[in-house]
Order: C-alpha cells, then structure tokens, then sequence
C-alpha cells in the first residue's frame, strides 16, 4: 500500500483514541506503505500515551486542528456515531480520503451528506464494516456466486453479545451520541454481511420491535469497548434499546430477520 500519485507512503490519522481507534492504529502501524502521523482525542493521557507508542509527531486535541496542522491522505474516524458525519465531511471537503467506523451515521441524511462530500471531492469513503471480509463470509459469497446454493431468498442473521451493555453512562448508552443501542453498535456488521452475501437486493420494507429491559434497571452492564466512562450511574443515561430484532423485505422477494442485543433474557421451545 502507497499513495498511488507517487509511490511514497501513505500519511494516515486516527481521530478517536478509544478502543476503536487504537485497532486502527495498530493496523496502520503494522501496514507496509504507512506512517501515522497524527492523532486528535480529547483525552491528554490516552494522547499521550498512544502518541509515544506509536512515535506519532502530530497529536490534537481537537480533530479540526490535525485536519489544518498534518498533511493527511487517510484519516480513520473512531469517534462515537454522532461525531461520524461532521468529521469525515470536512475531512473529505480537506481532500483527505476517509475510513469511517460503523455505524456510518445518526441517520440517512447524515450519510447521504457524507457520500455526497466524497463525490464533490474525488475522494474514498470507506466504512469499516470488517466482517464482510472474514474467510468464512468469503467462502459462502463464492458458493452463492458460483449457483452451488441456489436462489438464497431467506436469511437469519444476529449477534447477541454475552458480554453485556458495554459502559453503562457512557455516550454507547446516549441516544444523542450512539444513535442507538445494539442494532446500530454491532447489529449493522451482521446487517451488512447478510445483504452482501444475498447480493446487495434494494429493501422494500422493514418492521421492527426494539426492548430496553436491563440498561434502564442498571443491570447487564460491562466495560467492554470502553476507555473512558463519563456520567451517571448509568440507569439515569440509558436511553436505548438492549434488545432490537428486525424483519426486512427486499424488492426481489427476499426476507431477512435480524437480531441484536447486548442484554437478554431468552425462553425457548421446540417441538419434535
């Protein structure tokens, strides 16, 4: 990996110094090809510390400055969903490219203005839906693309996370700030990958029912994913669901159900 105009390495940036951001910043230490060279986060001691591991020169509190003072050719935005937007578009609108964390915004409008900076600004935007590129996931599209499983008209696909709520009180339990709750934190990777392997089919339709049974009592909760937790005692910050399921109809004829949840209880019965 090179800047394909002349060859040098690329300079790549990681806004967001929490547990996302500091896996882009290993990948691009380990990448052939690229030097990071700045970081912006608003925590002084993370900065730090990351800075010195990584032995990056630039280092901002605030992710307008590293846009102004580095000169970039990727940035990774890792910041929580409501900071996606703003970020990439002005990185974008700096003739920077961008890798975008999921999920890629609050909102479709919010992505529509981010898809339409790329175009404007003959730059790549990228969200990191890293799933989709699993050997697994590679091996089915190739038995769906090569006909060996016929017509794939209905799909299952879920991620019901047993490690718990992660930070409760944090911004992942803030509507404002994460949009929502597990359905937009790790529900889209499973989302993406579905529709990928069914071929990408347009959605017609989708209903859905949403459950916040444990985060509002304080319970299921973990530290999983998070740096720093702010606010609260987290039962006075839980403001999305923990439990989301889904089902999509697709304009060709096909279904999907979807689930996800970070807290659940289950019942279950069968028949023989």
């Amino acid at each position: 990996m090179s800047n394909p105009i002349d060859g040098s390495n690329l300079r790549a940036g990681v806004v967001g110094l929490g547990w996302a951001g500091q896996q882009h910043m290993k990948g691009y230490h380990l990448a052939s090809g690229v030097d990071l060279v700045g970081l912006a986060g608003l925590e002084t001691d993370h900065l730090q510390r990351l800075g010195d591991e990584y032995g990056v020169e630039h280092r901002y509190a605030e992710w307008a400055d590293l846009f102004a003072g580095t000169q970039l050719d990727v940035v990774s935005v890792c910041t929580p969903p409501s900071l996606h937007a703003p970020i990439a578009i002005a990185a974008l609108e700096a003739g920077i490219n961008v890798l975008s964390e999921k999920p890629m915004a609050l909102d479709s409008v919010s992505a529509r203005a981010m898809v339409d900076a790329a175009k404007a600004n003959g730059r790549i935007l990228e969200v990191s839906f890293n799933h989709r590129r699993k050997a697994e996931v590679s091996a089915a599209k190739d038995l769906i693309d090569r006909g060996l499983l016929g017509k794939i008209y209905y799909a299952k696909a879920g991620w019901m996370r047993h490690s718990g709520i992660p930070g409760l009180g944090s911004w992942f339990t803030r509507k404002a700030t994460a949009g929502g709750g597990p359905m937009m934190d790790i529900g889209v990777h499973m989302l993406d990958m579905a529709l990928y392997l069914m071929g990408e089919p347009d959605v017609a339709a989708v209903s859905a029912s949403t459950y916040a049974e444990f985060g509002p009592r304080g319970r299921g909760g973990s530290n999983w994913g998070i740096t720093t937790k702010t606010g609260g005692d987290g039962t006075q910050t839980y403001e999305v669901e923990d439990l989301a399921t889904a089902f999509v109809r697709m304009t060709n004829g096909g279904t999907l159900l979807l689930e996800s949840s970070w807290a659940q209880g289950s019942a279950t019965t069968t028949c023989t």
